[in-house]
């Protein structure tokens, strides 16, 4: 872990990405790393480099968090699908954005989490305000029908409870 901070606070690239297009927050959030995931999103202070004896060059830290890998998923995305749920509160509590869509199927993790028939999750994202209860995936599904049409009543029943829609209620309303 240690290594990891000092090679950030060195000028080393937190976007460079492996043969499959993870960066390193890709891998850790994948892996559950929780404490190198900290590191690489904690900015460099002023005191970290002053050892340096050369100039860094400036990165925005924390990185990019809509970066995809190869496979369309995001870091979130990779925290959500391993269940590593202490990483996804540390992006949370980094303003990561809920609504962000896996490139392959537009599926964000409120969509995976209905899928799953995590209720623990959906309950979770419910409470974060600019979670879409309500968002579409590159087919046109909500939350509300993927829970549906994979049987996951406990997750249908919350999120009906909630006020969220089928995808032809969206249209209907839309179109008022």
């Amino acid at each position: 872990m240690d290594i990891v901070r000092q090679l950030v606070c060195a000028g080393a690239d937190v976007t460079a990405f492996d043969r499959n297009g993870n960066t390193p927050l890709h891998k850790a959030c994948q892996d559950g790393f929780y404490e190198i995931a900290r590191y690489l999103l904690e900015p460099v202070r002023y005191s970290e480099i002053q050892c340096n004896p050369y100039d860094i060059p400036y990165k925005k830290i924390p990185q990019d968090f809509d970066i995809a890998n190869y496979d369309g998923l995001t870091c979130l995305h990779l925290a959500v699908m391993n269940k590593h749920m202490d990483i996804l509160q540390l992006l949370i509590e980094r303003d990561v954005d809920l609504n962000m869509i896996e490139r392959k199927a537009g599926r964000t993790v409120l969509h995976m989490a209905c899928i799953r028939g995590d209720v623990k999750l959906v309950r979770m994202f419910m409470h974060v305000r600019t979670c879409n209860m309500d968002a579409r995936t590159y087919s046109g599904y909500t939350p509300l029908d993927l829970a549906r049409d994979y049987n996951q009543d406990g997750v249908y029943t919350i999120l009906a409870a909630a006020g969220s829609k089928h995808s032809a209620e969206s249209v209907d309303s839309d179109s008022d």
